[in-house]
């Protein structure tokens, strides 16, 4: 399982799920997202479950990876860190 952080549906989020669920190896479980709007809404019905300080439960609810996206939309360029 992995989850994600990010989850806005034009954002780099996106992006990444995709390349994540062509790749067959990892499910993503959850997305973290820091905008509270976001919060119990889902991104391909993926959850977001929460904020960034949500990191540190991950771990004990059996997530064994996480993929971080950090769109910088305005210079239309994308950075990803896996």
């Amino acid at each position: 399982m992995a989850g994600q952080t990010g989850a806005r549906r034009d954002g780099s989020a996106k992006v990444v799920l995709d390349i994540i669920t062509l790749g067959g190896t990892y499910r993503v479980v959850s997305f973290l997202d820091d905008d509270r709007a976001l919060w119990g809404h889902s991104l391909e019905n993926i959850p977001v479950v929460g904020g960034c300080e949500g990191l540190r439960d991950l771990r004990e609810q059996g997530v064994e990876g996480i993929a971080f996206a950090v769109g910088l939309a305005d210079r239309g360029i994308a950075e990803i860190e896996m």
